[in-house]
């Protein structure tokens, strides 16, 4: 499994060139697999054990690393004079419910990692929210005392809530698509998976019996199939999540500090493996 996914890490790279060379700019330098230091980062920890979500779930946290390390340089909803450092704490916290993620999966403590999971479901279904309506990104924001933010969470920010946002955003960009033909290509209004998705309602059902702690589940044993399938569908999660707040983001951030083409490798590595391997 190491080596298939060292090849299509270099076959990724290879077509990622080969499309930058028909582009005319004399300072390109080609991207190498050394490039790719989440691979010599992800050896450097586990050394020779190597497992495919694992690997992918580490690559995905350093990405979210290096974006919660940007430097924001306008404000989300800029055009609406808001001024608020506000993408920056938002990756961090992701950021270190990944590195939680892990770290409780390395020392076996499956089920606490999997509330953790649950957990980051929510803020980055949230997060992403806030990129496509900037009423819900007002309500986001919202603050008080205990029992008025219990209640406001409960009528705006609940799960069930943040989904019904996505969902009616998408219906209109479907709406105007249909009356006018076209839309802007690149409306985020039109990539709301895996936010709002049967994956993600899948796997928030099975999370949400282990956050709140029903019995079968917390005396029962993960076979090694169901630990598989889990691992298969957080990873797709994160990895999907993270690739959509990643693209949300750019407009607003400087991410001069790192090679931000890692970023794309990784999203075409996890599509190959899904689709052609």
């Amino acid at each position: 499994m190491k080596q298939k996914i060292i090849d299509i890490i270099e076959q990724e790279i290879s077509e990622w060139n080969r499309l930058e060379e028909k582009i005319p700019n004399k300072d390109y330098e080609n991207f190498e697999l050394k490039d790719f230091d989440y691979l010599a980062d992800y050896y450097e920890k586990y050394g020779q054990e190597f497992e495919l979500t694992k690997f992918m779930d580490f690559c995905a946290s350093r990405v979210l690393e290096e974006l919660a390390s940007s430097v924001q340089r306008r404000s989300i909803w800029y055009w609406e004079e808001f001024n608020e450092d506000f993408i920056i704490p938002q990756f961090k916290y992701l950021s270190s419910l990944i590195k939680s993620y892990l770290y409780l999966k390395d020392g076996k403590e499956y089920k606490v990692a999997f509330i953790v999971i649950r957990t980051f479901i929510e803020v980055s279904s949230q997060f992403y929210s806030c990129f496509l309506d900037f009423e819900f990104f007002k309500k986001y924001l919202s603050e008080g005392i205990q029992d008025e933010y219990r209640n406001h969470w409960f009528k705006h920010l609940k799960p069930e809530k943040v989904l019904s946002v996505l969902r009616r955003m998408n219906q209109d960009l479907r709406k105007e698509y249909k009356k006018d033909g076209e839309y802007t290509l690149g409306d985020l209004r039109a990539f709301i998976y895996p936010f709002e998705s049967e994956q993600r309602e899948m796997l928030y059902e099975i999370l949400t019996s282990y956050a709140h702690g029903k019995h079968d589940v917390i005396i029962s044993n993960l076979t090694r199939d169901k630990m598989n399938e889990l691992n298969l569908r957080i990873t797709e999660y994160i990895v999907s999540s993270i690739n959509m707040l990643n693209i949300a983001s750019n407009h607003f951030l400087d991410n001069t500090n790192c090679d931000t083409r890692k970023h794309v490798i990784l999203q075409q590595v996890w599509h190959s493996i899904k689709y052609k391997n």
